[in-house]
């Protein structure tokens, strides 16, 4: 009723991608604007210039961090063939080190997930990623420590093709797919690959090199080095299938506001042109 509705004059919407274009078609009804911050499947690259240390840390963070239930979580993985192995090894190492356990205690890394559907969600992409033949590396059900919970290892595949549903699909789950690639022009074209745009983590000593890529890919955010990094004066949202407007910054005002044209003719007078 509230998308409907004709003196509402804008919609504004984080959800999934499947809820914002059924707002999207409504609110055209009525030719009223909309706002949206939808789906994503952030990638990360990893040039072979990057410390790994850091980088195995950093995209750990930014895929595990919430269990994963970040819009803007790191679901996929771009590394440099001659250093992914040592990447891989790093990340898995990582992944396992993360303390599951009660969000209020301060020694808590994750959580559990929000939801029974959504635990079943992941455990369903986790198994179907098995038998599409990715090889898992880490994790892949629920610990056993714990009774009860919605608990979910964080997760760590590699032999992962670019068809498979656990690279094309948002997961909204603490699981990593890894993928090896030659070059920062095979990177950003996987990256692309995709119907989301929402946001891209880049690993490099280069700044050269990452502000290519960042040029390149089609996301609302790029984080050089630093993944999940937001700025409310900077503008966030995402292209593609991840959205429509901004939130933050001063472009988000833009959304709420409506240029008028104001002409005044000072001089009171037939003008020779008119009829």
């Amino acid at each position: 009723e509230i998308v409907k509705h004709p003196s509402i004059p804008i919609i504004t919407f984080t959800g999934s991608v499947k809820t914002g274009k059924r707002i999207a078609m409504h609110a055209a009804e009525n030719l009223k604007k909309v706002s949206l911050e939808l789906g994503g499947k952030d990638p990360v690259i990893i040039c072979d210039d990057a410390d790994i240390d850091v980088a195995a840390k950093g995209t750990s963070w930014g895929g595990f961090v919430n269990s994963g239930q970040v819009c803007t979580s790191i679901e996929r993985v771009y590394v440099y063939n001659n250093v992914a192995d040592r990447f891989t090894e790093a990340l898995v190492e990582e992944a396992e080190k993360v303390k599951l356990g009660d969000p209020m205690n301060k020694n808590t890394d994750v959580g559990p997930m929000a939801s029974k559907a959504q635990l079943k969600n992941t455990l369903e992409k986790v198994e179907l990623a098995k038998k599409e033949g990715a090889r898992l590396l880490a994790g892949g059900g629920r610990p056993t420590e714990f009774s009860r919970g919605y608990f979910f290892s964080p997760t760590v595949f590699d032999r992962v093709t670019s068809d498979m549903e656990i690279v094309t699909e948002e997961s909204f789950s603490p699981v990593i797919p890894i993928q090896k690639i030659n070059s920062l022009d095979e990177a950003v074209e996987m990256a692309n690959s995709t119907k989301y745009g929402l946001g891209c983590t880049i690993f490099t000593k280069d700044i050269e090199r990452a502000l290519t890529a960042a040029d390149k890919i089609k996301s609302g955010t790029v984080c050089i080095n630093n993944p999940l990094m937001e700025n409310i004066a900077a503008p966030f949202g995402g292209m593609k299938q991840s959205g429509i407007g901004r939130e933050h910054g001063i472009e988000a005002l833009e959304e709420f506001r409506e240029a008028k044209h104001i002409y005044i003719d000072y001089d009171y007078s037939k003008k020779s042109w008119w009829f």
